[in-house]
């Protein structure tokens, strides 16, 4: 998972029950944001994907971002922007962005994306003032479980809480 934007175009995951279905076409009517928990980050992906398709955001653009693959520094960049470019909260206004491996943001970055869910303000990198003000629809993936990482101070209990406003829990049965 890179920082692209990307149609949400994919068919139908064949692993999904028809409860998890229930459950996926439920987050797609509430335009909150998702956490989706699975021990492969592929299938977070998918199941994001289909929440985007079927919501009323499903025409708009689908950014995805693996922040695990970023160092610190890099992903408040790719983010939040800078003052040379906007970020992927901006870039994605209107339609939906993709965190995952969320569990992988540094504090720093933790702190200023709960800011951002709080506010809808867009800080540059650097920017001591808010750039903008965006609407996107956040859903982030981990297969990690984020609450005992809160438990173990390794993640912002705010922005658990923020971001776990709907959580889907995948878990394969083989």
């Amino acid at each position: 998972m890179t920082s692209l934007c990307v149609k949400a175009a994919m068919a139908e995951p064949t692993f999904v029950s028809d409860e998890l279905m229930q459950d996926l076409r439920r987050a797609a009517l509430l335009d909150v944001p998702v956490l989706i928990s699975a021990p492969r980050l592929d299938d977070c992906e998918q199941l994001a994907a289909l929440i985007h398709r079927t919501s009323a955001r499903g025409a708009t653009s689908f950014f995805k971002l693996s922040c695990g693959a970023f160092a610190p520094a890099s992903l408040e960049a790719a983010l939040f922007g800078t003052d040379a470019a906007p970020g992927l909260l901006e870039r994605a206004d209107g339609g939906t962005l993709l965190l995952g491996q969320v569990d992988a943001m540094s504090v720093e970055v933790q702190l200023r994306l709960q800011e951002f869910l709080e506010s809808r303000e867009i800080r540059r990198a650097g920017a001591s003032q808010p750039h903008a003000i965006a609407n996107v629809r956040l859903i982030a993936a981990t297969n990690s479980n984020l609450f005992e990482e809160v438990q173990r101070r390794r993640f912002e209990p705010g922005l658990f809480y923020r971001l776990n406003v709907i959580h889907l829990a995948y878990f394969s049965s083989t």
